[in-house]
């Protein structure tokens, strides 16, 4: 919202954005005051500011150019948008295929899992998910999927937080069988929750990514009717194997 924006933040974007967009070859420091309707004095501080941090240069003549530390932040930026990207243009036809709901989530930086995007099929009945929702590894196959992505002391101590809540009959409350299906979805690569969480069906299919801030996991959900137990195994397998081709497109893939 307007009312909360940090005004130095966004003169510091228009500095960038003017640089990037109309003195790419370098513009001065009285260039950039007029370019961007700032006063010398609060050019001069911001500037130097941003020379400080690495995201503008100062070369021989003076002239200020975007700096390289600026390259971390657009390639990390651009793989974590094209990994969602990639991941988005393969739900619509999974969800078409199967019949059921398919979604995105995305690790946070709190280290749980958000969900990022959806896609329903054409069919009047299907599970709904809500984009925003955030899990974390306590229950339902996204937090054996989290669970899993994290070491055995990692994974523990999230468990022994708090105590674990029964969200239905068929939520695991007991730590160390959780911890045994997070191991055992670390080793395949896909991870199930059936009624755990909800009445319905999960499939989550994840890889481990170079990046852990890129982390993404892919969801399949449907009615108990839908996904059977070899429905289920068929499912986590396709996932498991798509969240690592698309962790290779992006550059993100562990494996050699």
């Amino acid at each position: 919202m307007s009312e909360y924006r940090v005004p130095a933040l966004l003169a510091a974007s228009r500095l960038l954005n003017y640089l990037a967009d109309k003195a790419p070859d370098g513009a001065t420091q009285s260039e950039l005051a007029g370019g961007v309707e700032l006063s010398k004095s609060s050019a001069h501080n911001m500037l130097a500011t941003l020379e400080d941090i690495g995201w503008v240069h100062r070369d021989a003549a003076r002239l200020f150019r975007l700096g390289p530390g600026l390259i971390h932040l657009g390639s990390a930026a651009t793989k974590g948008g094209s990994v969602v990207a990639l991941a988005r243009d393969r739900i619509g036809g999974l969800a078409a295929e199967y019949g059921i709901s398919f979604a995105i989530a995305r690790r946070t930086v709190e280290g749980d899992a958000q969900v990022v995007d959806r896609h329903y099929p054409s069919t009047d009945e299907h599970v709904g998910v809500r984009i925003g929702a955030r899990y974390d590894g306590k229950a339902g196959a996204l937090g054996k999927a989290l669970l899993a992505l994290m070491s055995e002391a990692e994974a523990e101590a999230v468990l022994a937080d708090q105590k674990l809540v029964a969200h239905t009959p068929r939520t695991i409350t007991d730590s160390a069988r959780l911890l045994a299906e997070a191991d055992e979805a670390r080793q395949r690569g896909w991870a199930a929750s059936e009624g755990e969480l909800n009445d319905n069906y999960a499939v989550v299919g994840f890889a481990p990514s170079k990046d852990p801030t890129q982390q993404i996991f892919l969801l399949g959900l449907g009615f108990p009717s839908q996904l059977d137990a070899a429905q289920v195994k068929r499912l986590g397998k396709r996932l498991a194997a798509l969240a690592v081709e698309l962790n290779h497109e992006a550059g993100l893939g562990t494996e050699s």
